[in-house]
């Protein structure tokens, strides 16, 4: 759902699959943002297949994207979204 600009970059999509993550209190000073793959991960079974493609590829119709989608906090095919991927520990 994507359109191309002049320069055949990326200029608009219907579907822009991105989320705000937000973290209340947070100090660069104190505070690093981990990544967890895990909860990425959570609830996806990498050993099926249920698109033409491998794994999610963001298509408004692919089945494998709905619980990546929901982890990122993203609203997708009616699921929304809860973002569990991202979160703050203290820095070493």
């Amino acid at each position: 759902g994507c359109e191309l600009d002049s320069n055949q970059r990326t200029s608009a999509c219907r579907n822009g699959n991105r989320t705000t993550v937000t973290f209340a209190d947070f100090d660069p000073a104190r505070h690093v943002v981990v990544a967890d793959l895990a909860a990425l991960l959570s609830g996806v079974n990498l050993l099926t297949n249920s698109g033409p493609h491998p794994g999610c590829m963001s298509h408004p119709n692919d089945d494998d994207c709905v619980s990546i989608m929901k982890n990122f906090g993203i609203p997708f095919r009616g699921v929304p979204g809860h973002q569990r991927v991202f979160r703050l520990e203290s820095s070493p």
